[in-house]
């Protein structure tokens, strides 16, 4: 089951759908995300394991769009951030792209962190017995047919645990569906598989 898919667990709004987070110290991306939300860690665990979290080892420069509207002192921040994130690790663009994160790692000091705290859902997806609707199971990937009624997410790719794999030999597994389907059809998915 999806625990994430319940309300945050705090008694107070945790705040806007994303999160930006300067990683302030080395440590494990979990307890980043909890220290900076205050949220607890079981559930920073379930936004990673959800696909609602991406990191990059570099701060990512910002949207010359967004630059102006940046207040001085956060920019400053930012390109000092930038400029030693690239001093101490090189000037790979790369290092600077933002990676959806499925599992804790470590992660260091100087890095960002982007948290969807508040996820997408799609309810209809959880009335679905999803094991029964396998039609096929190789290790890379699951063919399930969706049925109509059921939307899968467009832009974020949806994270769909499909519980004790037709082998009976997994405990569970993960199915990242990479495109987007329309609510109102039909149609069989081929979606690629995370353990």
């Amino acid at each position: 089951t999806l625990e994430v898919v319940r309300t945050p667990p705090t008694g107070r709004n945790v705040g806007p759908r994303v999160e930006h987070i300067e990683v302030t110290a080395d440590g494990q991306l979990s307890g980043v995300i909890a220290t900076a939300l205050q949220l607890p860690t079981w559930f920073a665990l379930e936004l990673l394991r959800f696909g609602a979290v991406h990191h990059s080892p570099i701060m990512p420069n910002p949207a010359a769009a967004a630059r102006p509207f940046m207040p001085p002192e956060h920019l400053e921040r930012v390109e000092q951030l930038i400029a030693a994130g690239r001093a101490k690790l090189g000037r790979n663009p790369k290092l600077q792209h933002p990676k959806r994160v499925l599992e804790d790692m470590p992660v260091g000091a100087g890095g960002y962190v982007r948290v969807h705290v508040h996820p997408k859902r799609f309810p209809a997806a959880y009335s679905v017995d999803w094991k029964q609707q396998i039609l096929a199971e190789m290790p890379e990937y699951v063919v399930v047919n969706k049925p109509a009624g059921v939307q899968v997410g467009a832009v974020s790719r949806a994270l769909l645990h499909l519980g004790q794999g037709t082998s009976g030999t997994e405990a569970h597994r993960a199915c990242l569906l990479n495109c987007a389907l329309n609510r109102s059809c039909g149609v069989f998915m081929i979606c690629t598989v995370s353990d």
